[in-house]
């Protein structure tokens, strides 16, 4: 056991060669045992060194938190494109509409923001383009689809993608008019 004035330490083991050496404590000296002078010459030299790490970090962390938010719209408006051609499918199937203007005025209307339904913003550029395609004759049971597309731009990267939702249905009464427009 230490006596009580004794500084604390490791003893060091006796090595070959040295044997003068063994027993001879051994201080640890952290920050805190440090002389005052020394602390301030140590810490003198990192003192805007949190400052440099965080303005090199901040960039590319909001770059990451802008392309989640990015990822995210997109993800919504493709789901809503589906969700709108599903809707838009299943009133064609059971034969609601009376000519391809009303069928796309419906689908249009169902659309949840200006932004799809009109474009003009930055993100998308154009209006959503909408088609209803069924098969020659339209007989029920024939497969009708209805595909609702929108033009997004991607930031930073300047490219432009193409957002579809897309829907097929069985007819299940014949078609009084006949559908326009091309599906993809």
């Amino acid at each position: 056991m230490d006596s009580p004035g004794a500084p604390r330490g490791n003893l060091t083991p006796a090595r070959s060669g040295n044997p003068e050496g063994a027993g001879v404590r051994s201080i640890p000296r952290g920050r805190g045992s440090e002389p005052p002078a020394a602390q301030k010459a140590s810490l003198r030299g990192e003192s805007g060194q949190a400052a440099v790490e965080f303005a090199l970090v901040v960039p590319m962390l909001c770059l990451v938190i802008i392309a989640i938010l990015h990822f995210g719209k997109v993800m919504n408006y493709w789901l809503v494109l589906n969700q709108v051609a599903s809707e838009g499918a299943r009133k064609a199937a059971v034969n609601t509409f009376a000519d391809n203007s009303e069928a796309d005025a419906y689908i249009r209307s169902r659309l949840e923001t200006t932004e799809l339904r009109d474009g003009g913003t930055t993100s998308i550029p154009a209006a959503a383009t909408i088609a209803v395609c069924a098969p020659e004759g339209s007989d029920v049971g024939d497969p009708i689809t209805v595909q609702v597309a929108v033009p997004y731009s991607l930031p930073f990267i300047g490219s432009t993608i193409t957002l579809r939702g897309t829907a097929t249905m069985r007819l299940e009464q014949h078609l009084d008019y006949t559908p326009g427009g091309g599906c993809v």
